[in-house]
């Protein structure tokens, strides 16, 4: 089979020369665009960067390079409590007695009228309000004290107010007098040492702890003693246990580990004497000697069962005990 491969047309090649053909079939309707498409993203576009709510204004106006940020050339910023306003309270006018009222009319009303219009002046002027709250703290004709400074009442100095040299002088005065250390003289040209360097004050004799046996030797013995006490109550256990798995041998089995253990030293003994008289190397010293250590250890065994007729076996330990 064949590959036509994608080449350009400028290219020489030999597959330029076969007529292409394109299916129509193969391709579909056009894709559907929007006619407010355009409209749309520039509109998305302005609401994302003309509102400056993530980055701020793109343009600001900045320094010129004269104008460098200097040392203090900002305002301090200071964070002080809200000042509470002077508020001046006073009573609200007093109502006028109708009886008086009644007394003083004229016949000619210039003067009702002129004490009416003093009866609605206001005592104190216009700066003075009439509080409408009933509390009589509150409503007297009075002027509110200040709020006093936080430091007031505390002895507490403001901060950059405090005198530190005047500080140090009464410091330095209230400070009781140093105790010189005791010392004595312990040559004729005048040689001094310390009273409690020297170690002539008795100091350990007067603790509490003198002449008794330190709290760490006590707690040595004290697991020294627990100690011996385990490995005594494991022992008496481990006896009982013993006592409770031994069984007696019976006298066939004696008898039969008797002539299996003969049995074996005559095997043994068979090979001991087919070795060679002449030990010309190190292997057959080595040989030699295993076999007759091998000889050793049965004849004792034998002996040790032929000397006594009760012999106890204990089954987890894998040995005997002779009565």
């Amino acid at each position: 089979m064949f590959t036509f491969l994608n080449r350009p047309q400028n290219t020489e090649c030999v597959y330029n020369l076969i007529e292409q053909t394109v299916d129509e079939r193969s391709r579909g309707p056009p894709i559907y665009r929007s006619k407010y498409s355009c409209m749309v993203r520039n509109q998305a576009y302005c609401n994302k960067t003309g509102c400056y709510k993530t980055m701020g204004v793109p343009k600001a106006c900045l320094c010129p390079p004269q104008n460098y940020l200097k040392k203090n050339s900002r305002a301090p910023i200071t964070i002080k409590p809200p000042a509470v306003p002077r508020i001046k309270l006073c009573n609200p006018p007093p109502c006028p007695d109708p009886c008086e009222s009644q007394e003083g009319n004229n016949d000619c009303g210039q003067e009702t009228q002129e004490e009416s219009c003093e009866q609605q002046q206001p005592p104190c002027g216009p700066v003075c309000c009439v509080p409408k709250c009933r509390v009589p703290r509150i409503c007297c004709n009075i002027m509110k004290p200040c709020v006093p400074n936080r430091c007031v009442g505390f002895e507490i100095i403001p901060r950059g107010c405090k005198n530190y040299i005047h500080s140090n002088v009464v410091k330095a005065l209230r400070m009781p007098a140093k105790k010189p250390a005791l010392r004595f003289v312990d040559h004729p040209k005048g040689h001094t040492q310390t009273w409690c360097d020297s170690g002539y004050p008795r100091k350990y004799v007067y603790k509490d702890e003198f002449g008794c046996v330190p709290a760490y030797v006590e707690n040595i013995k004290e697991e020294l003693r627990q100690d011996d006490l385990q490995a005594k109550y494991d022992m008496k256990f481990k006896e009982r246990d013993i006592q409770q798995q031994i069984r007696p041998l019976d006298p066939t089995e004696h008898q039969a580990l008797i002539c299996g253990l003969k049995k074996n030293w005559e095997e043994k003994f068979a090979e001991y004497q087919s070795f060679s008289l002449l030990l010309d190397n190190v292997g057959k010293v080595k040989r030699k000697q295993a076999v007759e250590d091998e000889l050793k250890r049965l004849e004792k065994d034998i002996q040790l069962l032929e000397r006594h007729d009760h012999i106890f076996v204990s089954e987890t330990c894998r040995s005997f005990y002779l009565a």
